[in-house]
C-alpha cells in the first residue's frame, strides 16, 4: 500500500480506507473506489500505478 500511497500522492490523490474484512479492503482513492486483496500483492500494486501512468 506504501507504494500506492505515494504514486497516489504524487498525483494529488488522496487515499482512504472505506471497510476492510479479513481477505480484502475497499478503499477510496481520488473518486474512486477499489477493493483490493489483504495484503496487496507487488503486481496488483503496480497495475494500479501504471493505469494511473496510462490515464491523462
Amino acid at each position: 500500500m506504501l507504494r500506492i500511497r505515494a504514486a497516489a500522492r504524487q498525483r494529488g490523490l488522496t487515499v482512504t480506507e472505506i471497510n476492510s474484512t479479513g481477505s480484502h479492503t475497499q478503499y477510496r482513492i481520488g473518486t474512486r473506489q477499489v477493493v483490493l486483496p489483504t495484503p496487496i500483492p507487488d503486481a496488483v500494486a503496480q497495475q494500479i500505478i501504471e493505469d494511473w501512468e496510462s490515464t491523462p
